[in-house]
Order: C-alpha cells, then sequence, then structure tokens
C-alpha cells in the first residue's frame, strides 16, 4: 500500500513533520488516495492551491511525459511554494513522474519523500526478510 508506507516512513524521514505536503496528479488528489493515511496518522494535510497543482500538472504531463525533460525550475518553484508559502514540513511525492524529477533534480533542499522509493525499498526489506525466513 503506497500511500500507507509513505505516510508511515514520515516519521523516520522528518520525526518532527506536523504539515504533510502533497503534490501529484489532479485524479490523486481528486480521489484523495493519500488524504486518510496523512489525517490518521495525525498530520495536517496540505494540499496545492489550484495553481501549484496546475504547474505539476505541466510538469508532469507537458514536460516529463511528453518530453521526457525535467524543467528543474519549474520543479524547485513548485516545491518552494509547499514549504514556504504553504508551509508544509515535508512533501510527498504522489506520482511516478514526480520522482523522476527528483532523481534529474534533486539538488535542492526542499523536504520531500518520494513514495515510488518507499515502496521499493519497502519491497526490498520485505524480500530480504522472506529470502531469510527460507534458510
Amino acid at each position: 500500500n503506497m500511500p500507507k508506507e509513505t505516510v508511515s516512513a514520515i516519521k523516520e524521514y522528518a520525526p518532527n513533520a506536523k504539515r504533510v505536503g502533497l503534490i501529484a496528479t489532479q485524479g490523486t488528489l481528486h480521489d484523495q488516495i493519500y488524504d486518510n493515511e496523512i489525517i490518521s496518522a495525525g498530520y495536517e494535510l496540505v494540499k496545492p492551491t489550484e495553481k501549484i497543482a496546475d504547474q505539476t500538472m505541466s510538469l508532469i504531463y507537458d514536460d516529463i511525459k511528453a518530453k521526457n525533460y525535467v524543467d528543474e525550475g519549474l520543479y524547485h518553484l513548485i516545491l518552494s511554494q509547499m514549504v514556504e508559502t504553504l508551509k508544509a514540513d515535508i512533501v510527498i511525492l504522489g506520482c511516478t513522474e514526480l520522482s523522476v524529477a527528483q532523481q534529474r533534480a534533486g539538488d535542492h533542499d526542499y523536504p520531500v519523500i518520494d513514495a515510488q522509493t518507499v515502496l521499493a525499498d519497502r519491497c526490498i526489506a520485505l524480500a530480504k526478510e522472506k529470502r531469510g525466513q527460507n534458510k
């Protein structure tokens, strides 16, 4: 469960976080895929403004999907607005294209947690655990 694993990992990545931001596609935001996990874990959910959501959609669809290009300035602007303007203590990257943005333009100091990386790390840990049980 990607949202559950990601929210659980926030305790490790940002133990003092209270306000958790989320950037993702409009569909993910609309369907509230992360909302319950964030709120039930005791965090305040920080959703992007309409402007930030539109910028995120442009980054995902116009740049990464269409051109295989990451607009570093736009990515950093989105994170800046989430952290500095909306006061998120950490920002969940809730879309695989945002993982690409982080990989290619990760030279920043904004506190982010990449849901795809969290899930991959958890899968590896579970596989190692299972492998150890089969010996």
